[in-house]
């Protein structure tokens, strides 16, 4: 039960990390293609 919310918790961290990248990468080519 504890490892299992570990790593649901986990998942939800790696996901909000990787829509922050995406956000960022986003942002940061129409920069550059603009």
């Amino acid at each position: 039960m504890l490892s299992e919310k570990k790593t649901y918790k986990d998942i939800t961290y790696k996901m909000t990390c990787f829509i922050k990248n995406a956000r960022a990468w986003r942002a940061f080519l129409s920069f550059i293609f603009s």
